[in-house]
């Protein structure tokens, strides 16, 4: 449809999401902080990216709105408007428009055009229209770009380009004139700690010389590059020697910009002029030509040769000892260039290209090098069984078990690295969600009358990439809630004695080889008695029941499916979905979640889950003649009960440990493995999901394994306390405990009993 490899595309969208993504939060940012001139400029340089690679695909309908969008920023970059909430909606509904535009892209499907009337408004603030700013401060005074001369003699084409860029052509130019002034601005004081400035502004530009395909305009601006990379390495006397020239190159690139608005590509004999800027720039060797540090960009490329001087160049004087030939009479005449449609494009002074440190890997070749870490685990398990078995045999050498044992470690050792250095490649931080949210706040808070601020603290933490692709729904739908429920009113608030603006704070960390994800808010509370009330008319507890339970047990209530506390249904909440599903889907990760909350203070959810759910630590136990893995990070203790702990309760079999009463399950039951005599079942292995407790009644102790989670079909595992298999080390299989769903069926069949 576009024209273009459809791997172009999907680099386009990979490398361009990412800047879409972030755009969200930096705006809700920015609106509280529309003084900050760093935030402006990183948002103002997303946009600026995503138009020109846009531009480079034709993709006309994408970079009207993110023209648009940039032009209004910029004035607001110049100081000539405020960043209202108006500006604000307006920036967002684009942010919107191009995610929409990027979804349709993906699909394959036609670009829609942007709303007129937001295309309207943004050009309104373009051209001043918006809220008057400050003006305390003048604007910096540029460099003036000289007057063309007749000393500036070039050689002339028509420009040609195909139809799909042709649409494109006064976006483009207004976007390099733009660049150009900003550049002049950098230029005009030049320090070392300007260079990154630069070196933002001559990204830009290569995407627009990408766009015309002018081999001229793409060696300039990769002159200017190389030079902003180096600039704060070099000494003074280097940057001095470059500097003239830098802005030289720039006073060219005007030039080229003025022509191209009139459809026309202009070019110069600039081959000597580069590699004299390069020379200065990659070695710093003295240039033949000394210029001043302020010489007239006009007078420098007459020096060197670019073009022919009408007068003396007042500026530039012979560097000795050398003395270089004066400039010719006449312009050479140049080289042929490439056109839009032209062939390899001649680049004798581009920079030398830099090493990349990072590459795009496609996600289905991290997952099969995960199950090849896997199946290695698994060799690695069996190797070490058998260096075990080795090391009691009999009749065997003594240094070839010392060998074997040896080499058991060393795999066992680098397994591990390897291992953990793949886990690190699937590894992303949160904040890849994260970001998502204070744009969810902001359009929650303007939806409910309610002023709330977000506080994201952890971003960083990273986990599985598995891991992020399912919370994001559920983390969704907690702060929802704890918009719509939490945090109250501004009047509501200020009659309790708190702040009109509520706050809610999603935090990450790590624990151990868990993640703990926290959304607090300082909002009304939980009312225990509500709750109570709705659970019992739902018929999810009994009055008995109620008067046992602590308010932690009754919060919990909140995760029970059909449940809801809301006193009227709205598009946000109250048809009693959402929080069964988010329990759910966390416990799909093999994480739990959990709620507190004091009244009139605030409620905090917690969320725990595994850095990773493919690999991960167990206790393998025997029941009769099989063998089972219990996750290690459900195991609380195991002890071996003496037989006054044991009784039963209606008819259940229990265990008293210290000051609690644990009901027991025994594997033979739970698996419907072949009877095992009772008084063989010695040990315990006490679990814990969701502070609920029970004791697993097994024959033996294997010890700890690290296992690989192979999952079972759904016919296979159905509601039965499976949670996948494993390969163990002896090569036999074994089923994976499920300790949620035991924990679940306990619980049922002890409601029963009661019943």
């Amino acid at each position: 449809m576009h024209g273009f490899d459809p791997e172009v595309i999907n680099d386009f969208l990979t490398e361009s999401g990412e800047l879409l993504e972030e755009l969200d939060a930096d705006l809700v940012s920015l609106e509280d902080a529309s003084d900050d001139p760093e935030l402006l400029n990183k948002v103002f340089r997303a946009l600026h990216t995503i138009k020109g690679s846009a531009s480079f695909l034709a993709l006309a309908n994408l970079v009207e709105i993110a023209h648009v969008a940039e032009d209004a920023l910029n004035v607001a970059r110049k100081g000539e408007v405020a960043i209202d909430r108006r500006f604000m909606d307006l920036l967002l509904a684009a942010v919107d428009v191009l995610k929409q535009q990027f979804a349709q892209l993906e699909a394959g499907e036609s670009l829609a055009k942007p709303p007129a009337e937001l295309v309207a408004g943004l050009s309104a603030i373009a051209s001043g229209e918006g809220a008057p700013a400050s003006d305390d401060e003048p604007d910096p005074a540029p460099v003036a770009a000289p007057a063309a001369s007749p000393a500036a003699e070039h050689a002339d084409r028509p420009l040609q380009l195909p139809d799909n860029k042709d649409v494109l052509l006064e976006f483009m130019v207004d976007d390099l004139e733009a660049t150009l002034e900003t550049m002049d601005e950098t230029l005009a004081a030049f320090a070392p700690e300007k260079a990154a400035e630069l070196a933002d502004a001559a990204e830009g530009l290569s995407r627009t010389a990408e766009f015309f395909d002018l081999d001229s305009m793409a060696r300039l601006v990769a002159a200017i590059a190389a030079f902003a990379d180096a600039a704060p390495q070099m000494a003074d006397a280097q940057r001095d020697a470059a500097l003239p020239r830098v802005r030289a190159a720039r006073w060219l690139l005007a030039e080229l910009a003025a022509a191209l608005r009139e459809r026309t590509v202009r070019s110069w004999p600039i081959d000597d002029f580069l590699d004299s800027l390069g020379a200065i720039v990659e070695s710093g060797e003295a240039p033949e030509i000394a210029l001043a540090p302020d010489a007239d960009p006009l007078a420098v490329l007459a020096a060197e040769g670019v073009l022919a001087p009408a007068a003396p160049a007042p500026a530039a004087t012979p560097a000795p000892p050398d003395e270089r030939p004066a400039p010719p009479e006449s312009v050479p005449d140049p080289e042929p260039e490439d056109d839009a449609a032209g062939g390899p494009a001649r680049d004798r002074s581009a920079p030398k290209p830099k090493v990349e440190q990072t590459i795009r890997v496609e996600v289905g070749r991290l997952e099969s090098l995960l199950n090849l870490v896997g199946e290695l685990v698994l060799q690695k398990n069996r190797v070490t069984a058998l260096s075990r078995q080795l090391s009691i045999a009999e009749h065997v050498d003594a240094e070839l078990i010392e060998a074997v044992g040896q080499s058991s470690s060393d795999l066992d050792r680098v397994t591990g690295d390897i291992q953990v250095a793949v886990m690190r490649t699937r590894l992303q931080p949160l904040d890849k969600i994260f970001g998502k949210y204070p744009r969810l706040i902001r359009d929650l808070a303007r939806k409910t009358g309610k002023n709330i601020r977000l506080v994201i603290e952890g971003g960083d933490t990273e986990v599985d990439k598995s891991v992020i692709e399912e919370l994001g729904d559920p983390l969704v739908h907690l702060l929802r809630n704890s918009a719509d429920h939490g945090i109250e009113t501004p009047d509501a608030r200020a009659a309790a004695g708190k702040t009109e603006v509520g706050t809610i704070t999603l935090s990450a960390a790590h624990e151990g080889s868990h993640v703990l994800i926290q959304i607090r808010d300082d909002g009304k509370g939980l009312d225990r008695e509500r709750i109570a009330a709705k659970a019992l008319d739902k018929g999810l507890v009994t009055k008995d029941e109620l008067a046992a339970l602590s308010d932690r047990e009754i919060y919990r209530f909140i995760f029970a499916a059909g449940l809801s506390t809301a006193e009227k249904v709205s598009d946000l909440s109250g048809r009693g979905v959402g929080m069964d599903v988010v329990r759910s889907n966390i416990e799909n990760l093999k994480g739990h979640i959990d709620v507190d909350s004091t009244p009139g203070q605030g409620t905090v959810l917690s969320i725990r889950i595994p850095l990773t759910v493919a690999i991960m630590p167990a206790m393998m136990v025997g029941v009769a003649r099989e063998l089972y893995a219990v996750p290690l990070s459900a195991i609380i203790e195991i002890v071996r009960p003496a037989p006054e702990q044991m009784s039963t309760i209606n008819g259940r079999r229990v265990m008293r440990l210290r000051d609690s009463v644990l009901p027991l399950v025994r594997v033979s039951e739970l698996f419907d493995v072949a009877e095992t005599d009772p008084a063989l079942e010695r040990f315990a292995v006490v679990v814990e999901h969701n502070e609920q407790r029970a004791g697993l009644v097994v024959t033996e102790l294997i010890g700890q394994q690290e296992i690989v989670v192979k999952p079972l079909d759904e016919e296979l595992s159905g509601d039965s306390a499976v949670s996948g298999a494993t390969v163990r080390d002896d090569g036999g299989v074994s089923l994976i405990v499920d300790v949620e769903r035991m924990i679940a069926a306990v619980q049922l069949n002890a409601a029963a009993a009661a019943a």
